[in-house]
């Protein structure tokens, strides 16, 4: 019986504790009735993306136009309601 639970009980721990760690820290808006999902892949790297299509966004790239990933979510999002409306 120890045979089978000690196993298990591992299998269950490291899915448990692996599978929350690796996936990104992901947000997302509206814009004209699209969703745009902003991800932090937690690398240095971002993503943005919108009917199927996704950009890929670096740390540094984000530096050389002066925004940080949040205030470029903040912007993108804002963009909606000054623009569309």
């Amino acid at each position: 019986m120890r045979a089978i639970v000690i196993p298990i009980l591992l299998g269950v721990l490291c899915l448990m504790g692996c599978g929350k760690e690796d996936a990104p820290e992901c947000d997302s808006c509206i814009i004209q009735n699209q969703r745009v999902k902003f991800c932090d892949n937690g690398d240095g790297t971002y993503s943005m993306s919108s009917m199927g299509e996704t950009e890929f966004l670096t740390y540094e790239e984000l530096e050389k136009w002066g925004v940080n990933f949040e205030e470029l979510k903040e912007m993108t999002c804002a963009a909606d309601d000054i623009i569309f409306k």
